[in-house]
This record gives structure tokens, C-alpha cells and sequence, in this order.
């Protein structure tokens, strides 16, 4: 039978990385992404990839997938999103199918490779079976081939050509394909908006931006896997702040406390003339001597 209960979550497909292998990863919300709370992930290595299947009424675009850990069944919104998710998880199992072929070629002759040292290998077990943990290496940064869409901004800047668009944690670096030469950096707190369409990544920068103020909309087949890295690395700079704004405003309690404290366990004194006083030093009580007639 068909299924009777969906539950909506945020999904994200990475391609086989240094940092992981081909997977999907999947959280309650958007939120959670940021700090990974409740993060779970559908390993795609060894899979057939993805096709789609039938759906119901209230479900019409439905895909599915079979993977090391069960079968899979996912709905989306549009044919054209079903389209690219069904697309980009055959390509990303294809290249990571790919990558695993070349490993075993190297193999076979003898040779080695710096990949052969990724997470890929795992943790000394048969070669090609990840380790548990490799999964859930967070996705920080990469670099992505990308040819910049002519726009008004491009053509004041003079930038028509194919380049490579590196990721950071602190930013989005565009680099020369032939020279390796830096052409523009943006800094997270420069850019105001950023999104993806298919085969698009774009990003919106405001004035504090070495290029100023303009949009750029690169064309890649990675759109989806950029937008996850920037979204993550932008929401975690946010999760920061708020964590040193609480951090100062605990410090900023804890002083007033302090000065509260220290205030209370001042002895006020108080002297009228012709009343008793106490001495601080031996804590006697003294009367004023009398006054001389």
C-alpha cells in the first residue's frame, strides 16, 4: 500500500568530498541544520540512486531510493524539483561510483593517492566502506567550478569567464580557473541574500563589499551542495553571536550582582549631633562628650 503518514524534515545531498562520502543528510527543520541537532544521514554509497515512483493525491511527485540502510521514500512540491533531486543523487552516486573505480585501478598497479588517505578508506576495514563517523564530518568549505552569468554588476566589474568558487567558513573567495589569481571576496557579513535555482547559486552583497553593492549568479551543477555549505557557515556565525551576546550579558549580571553584594556589606553611618555613634575599629558605643559651659 501506499503510504499514510509523511513527515516534513529538511534534507541536504552531499557529493563524495574529502570531508565525506555521498550522502544525504536530513534534520527536523532548516534551524537544526545550522547546529546539526537531530542530524541523521541516509548513506548513498552502493546505491542504484534515485527514480520516481508513484504518488497519490495529496502526494503527486514522489521519488524513491534504496540504500545500505533501508528504503526510502520522499515528496516534494514540483516535477521540476522531483526532476533535480532524482538528476543530482544519480550524479552524485555516479561520481562517487566513479571515484571508487579509480581507487581500485590505483590498487591493482601498485600506486597510491592522497585520496586513498580521506575518510573514504575508512577505519582499516575492506577498502571503499566508509567508517560510521566519516558521515557526519560537517561540510565547511570546497571549491566549485562555476561560470559567472552576465549581469549589470559583472559587466562593471569586467567578469566573464569560468571560474572557481571556493567556500570558507568566514566567506565566498572567487578564484581564476587558468591563474589561480583572486578576483573578488565576500565576507558573510557583506552578503545580504543568497539562494540557488536550477543550475544557478546567486548571492546578493550590500555596500561594505570590496565590489559593492550588486548581485552575482554563477552557473554550476553544485547549486545545491554550495547553498547547504554557505547556509550552514552563515547560520553558525549567527549561532555564535547570540552565544557571545548571552556570554556578555551573563558577565554583565554576574558585575551588577557583585556591586549589589558589595553595597549591602557597606555599614551605613549615620551621625546626628548629640546622638550615639559606634566605633568601626573596636565596635564600643561611645556619647558625645559635653559640651564646656
Amino acid at each position: 500500500g501506499f503510504i499514510k503518514k509523511w513527515s516534513k524534515r529538511w534534507f541536504v545531498l552531499y557529493a563524495t568530498t574529502i570531508e565525506g562520502v555521498v550522502r544525504i543528510e536530513y534534520y527536523d527543520s532548516e534551524d537544526c541544520e545550522a547546529t546539526e541537532i537531530g542530524k541523521r544521514t541516509i548513506p548513498l554509497r552502493d546505491s542504484m540512486g534515485a527514480s520516481q515512483t508513484v504518488g497519490n493525491k495529496t502526494h503527486p511527485y514522489v521519488f524513491e531510493l534504496t540504500s545500505q540502510i533501508g528504503h526510502h521514500v520522499f515528496a516534494v512540491e514540483s516535477q521540476n524539483e522531483l526532476d533535480e533531486w532524482v538528476s543530482a543523487i544519480r550524479e552524485a552516486v555516479k561520481e562517487d561510483r566513479m571515484r571508487m573505480n579509480r581507487k581500485k585501478a590505483q590498487t591493482l598497479s601498485g600506486s597510491t593517492s592522497p585520496d586513498n588517505q580521506g575518510p573514504e578508506s575508512g577505519d582499516g576495514g575492506s577498502r571503499g566502506r566508509p567508517s560510521q563517523s566519516s558521515y557526519y564530518e560537517p561540510n565547511t568549505s570546497g571549491t566549485y567550478r562555476v561560470t559567472l552569468e552576465q549581469n549589470e554588476t559583472a559587466r562593471r566589474l569586467h567578469l566573464s569567464a569560468a571560474y572557481n568558487l571556493e567556500i570558507t567558513p568566514q566567506g565566498i573567495q572567487l578564484i581564476a580557473a587558468n591563474s589561480g589569481a583572486n578576483i573578488a571576496r565576500w565576507d558573510y557579513k557583506h552578503i545580504k541574500t543568497y539562494g540557488r535555482a536550477s543550475g544557478t547559486f546567486n548571492i546578493e552583497v550590500g555596500k561594505g563589499a570590496e565590489t559593492g553593492i550588486g548581485a552575482f549568479v554563477f552557473a554550476t551543477t553544485c547549486g545545491r551542495e554550495i547553498f547547504g555549505v554557505v547556509h550552514r557557515n552563515i547560520k553558525r556565525l549567527k549561532g555564535d553571536k547570540e552565544k557571545e551576546r548571552a556570554e556578555r550579558g551573563k558577565e554583565d549580571v554576574a558585575m551588577l550582582q557583585k556591586r549589589i553584594s558589595e553595597r549591602q556589606q557597606q555599614p551605613v553611618l549615620k551621625q546626628r549631633p548629640g546622638s550615639q555613634t559606634y566605633n568601626l575599629a573596636d565596635k564600643k558605643r561611645h556619647r558625645p562628650a559635653p559640651k564646656k559651659p
